[in-house]
């Protein structure tokens, strides 16, 4: 029975082990607030839209959000304790400056109804990663603005304690991609992890920020929100494969479970069939003790 359970146990780990993660692309895309005339925009129901032309300081003070999965079939995730939420982007600047410590704002948020409303304001709340640019000062992670524009570091936006693990330089016009990464898991009833990281470009920039035990009740989230201010003098944002994941997949622990049960009805149907030839007299020439139910017992007596 053991040699039973032991296949059928690394059968099942090793099925999880091998399995892939399932991504789902975002790709429905909106510029949500704009500083002046709207961008020119491409592939908004890709998810690897193009904000602006090319067309000098065309995306500052820009507010961009994607909303998961499609506009036909929009998605959400609501995480459970022990499950993380992970967001990847590929991101090319054209024609910026390294600008002010929170030129660049990446976030992951609840929309509630807003982004259907095309609506930047009274958003339920996320996390959001301010770069700290070439001198690597004053990066910072955000709870979100909930009473005003979404992207804001005012209102009640608050700061959070975060670790900071920055080198390199950046740069606000890079033919170079960056990678952006967001990873938000639920630890407890009450609390999150975040690390946040902002990772490429001609001169190998890299930002890692990290903020653990966060007490929050927000544990649903809908979409991306991205600011390029003013002062980044940004002529055109260029998004690449952007897709959102979780992790471990409700799939992953049915199979879990599936496995166990396997083993576990196995071994009682073993059992059972050893009990049954015993009884019999038909048990294999490997010699066993004879065992008997309470039934057989009362029979003999």
């Amino acid at each position: 029975m053991m040699i039973i359970f032991r296949t059928v146990f690394t059968a099942t780990i090793v099925a999880l082990a091998t399995c892939t993660v399932q991504a789902t692309p975002i790709a429905d895309w909106k510029v949500l607030f704009t500083a002046g005339p709207t961008p020119v925009n491409s592939g908004l129901t890709t998810n690897s839209p193009q904000f602006g032309d090319g067309t000098a300081g065309q995306m500052d003070g820009i507010g961009v959000a994607g909303r998961f999965g499609t506009s036909i079939s929009p998605e959400s995730v609501t995480l459970a304790v022990g499950e993380t939420l992970t967001v990847t982007a590929g991101v090319t600047l054209t024609g910026g400056i390294a600008g002010s410590n929170s030129a660049y704002r990446f976030s992951i948020q609840n929309d509630g109804v807003q982004f259907a409303a095309n609506s930047s304001e009274n958003w339920l709340g996320g996390w959001m990663h301010t770069l700290g640019l070439s001198d690597g000062a004053n990066p910072a992670i955000y709870e979100t603005n909930t009473t005003g524009n979404y992207m804001s570091t005012g209102g009640t936006a608050s700061e959070l304690g975060a670790g900071n693990s920055t080198s390199g330089t950046f740069s606000g016009d890079s033919a170079t991609p960056y990678t952006w990464t967001m990873a938000i898991t639920r630890d407890s009833g009450t609390t999150v992890d975040i690390v946040s990281s902002f990772v490429g470009g001609p001169s190998s920039f890299s930002q890692t920020m990290t903020a653990n035990n966060v007490t929050t009740g927000n544990f649903t989230y809908t979409a991306v929100g991205i600011l390029t201010t003013g002062q980044s003098d940004l002529d055109q944002l260029t998004l690449s494969n952007v897709q959102f994941a979780v992790v471990p997949e409700p799939s992953t622990g049915v199979a879990l479970l599936g496995g166990f049960g396997a083993a576990a009805w196995l071994c009682r149907r073993r059992a059972r069939q050893m009990v049954i030839c015993d009884e019999a007299g038909t048990s294999p020439s490997r010699q066993r003790p004879v065992v008997r139910t309470r039934e057989v017992r009362r029979l003999e007596q």
